[in-house]
């Protein structure tokens, strides 16, 4: 049997597995909470008459937990139906790494004003305020705190799942769409294991440099892009 590799990366002299490690911005950002923050702008829509007045109040509630967490702009400027969940689709909020991280905490702030009366709304506030204490913990990390964001970490992830399983039983669920678990999820437990600070290692820099390199780009000719880019860029680090 043929079998291809999964990147070229794996077939470069001298690489090994153990160079890799679990990305936070791509896991979590870009991953698990745009899934807690999908779904529970799903269930608020829903509840709310599924229509456009609906989406005007949560935007309005985004807006409002924005100012109250001190953010200088907005974390989202609108919402639309497709950005929370497409048609036959898991809910999965379409937005950049770092407005899904402001999101999740406009998202906690936004449910403590709404009442807490059925299982699934108790253990869905629980779910979201533990993603929002592993961010606590690792902006202010100790040396206490890989223990502490792993406890959380499984914590976040086996409500996550009974959110999704309770609903299946109902009947709510039943090709587990909704507070779906995705492969994303086994990442995230071996990167809350890791027993560092995710922050320390993850691609926000990289991706900085990704946005820095694309503007110097535009700024060359074309056919000598290759080397107009490289030189500015050597030009650029002696000046820093």
């Amino acid at each position: 049997m043929h079998v291809t590799s999964v990147a070229g990366i794996f077939s470069v002299p001298g690489f090994d597995l153990g160079m890799v490690w679990i990305d936070f911005m791509h896991v979590v950002d870009l991953g698990m909470a745009q899934l807690v923050v999908g779904n529970v702008f799903w269930e608020l829509y829903r509840a709310t008459g599924s229509n456009q007045d609906s989406l005007a109040d949560l935007l309005r509630l985004v807006h409002w937990a924005s100012k109250q967490h001190g953010y200088e702009t907005p974390a989202i400027n609108k919402i639309t139906v497709n950005m929370i969940r497409k048609e036959g689709k898991k809910p999965n909020f379409k937005a950049k790494a770092a407005e899904s991280r402001k999101l999740v905490h406009c998202v906690y702030s936004i449910l403590q004003l709404f009442p807490r009366t059925t299982n699934h709304e108790i253990i869905r506030y629980s779910c979201v305020e533990l993603l929002v204490l592993i961010y606590k913990e690792m902006y202010n990390w100790t040396s206490e705190s890989a223990s502490h964001i792993a406890t959380l970490g499984r914590k976040h992830c086996i409500l996550y799942a009974r959110l999704s399983i309770d609903m299946h039983e109902s009947g709510q669920n039943p090709d587990f769409l909704f507070w779906r678990c995705t492969p994303k999820m086994h990442l995230f437990c071996h990167l809350i294991e890791q027993g560092v600070n995710p922050k320390t290692y993850w691609a926000y820099c990289d991706e900085s440099e990704i946005g820095h390199a694309t503007r110097m780009a535009e700024r060359v000719h074309v056919r000598t892009l290759n080397f107009e880019l490289m030189d500015r860029y050597r030009i650029l680090e002696l000046l820093r």
